[in-house]
């Protein structure tokens, strides 16, 4: 395992959140993961995921950041599970004794176990999703209009 490739993978993600596609992609995705655990309130375990999370409740006003019942614990990315778990502990330490479910988004290991994480009952890995486009491929960020008088 090449630490500084997992850091390298990790940060593009969330440069590529930068981008309005990038970060509804993401949203997207925690809503369909989210709709599966009806009642549930959703707690970011890091600033990156609060983002997302944030985007996500824009898109479906049913997800909630109540902490305080049955709760997903969400991240961005996934190496060794160490945000997931400080998240749950601080859910636990607040009295919360609720089911606890770890979503990520994008791992950063392969894993062919099932992932585990201290304080979560069950983590939910998302596929790997397709970048929208290429590294190398060109994007318009800005169209401008000019018109001759």
């Amino acid at each position: 395992m090449d630490l500084v490739s997992i850091m390298n993978r990790g940060s593009a993600v969330v440069r590529q959140n930068d981008a309005a596609d990038h970060l509804r992609r993401s949203a997207e995705a925690l809503v369909r993961a989210a709709s599966e655990y009806e009642g549930f309130g959703v707690v970011a375990a890091s600033p990156q995921a609060e983002r997302v999370l944030g985007a996500a409740m824009m898109l479906a006003p049913t997800i909630h950041g109540d902490s305080s019942g049955p709760s997903i614990v969400f991240d961005v990315n996934y190496a060794s599970g160490t945000m997931l778990a400080r998240a749950a502990r601080r859910l636990r330490d607040r009295g919360n004794e609720s089911r606890l479910v770890g979503i990520v988004l994008n791992p950063l290991v392969d894993s062919g176990v099932e992932t585990r994480v201290a304080g979560l009952d069950h983590v939910r890995v998302e596929p790997k999703r397709p970048p929208l486009r290429q590294q190398s491929q060109g994007s318009i960020d800005r169209v401008a209009v000019l018109a001759h008088r």
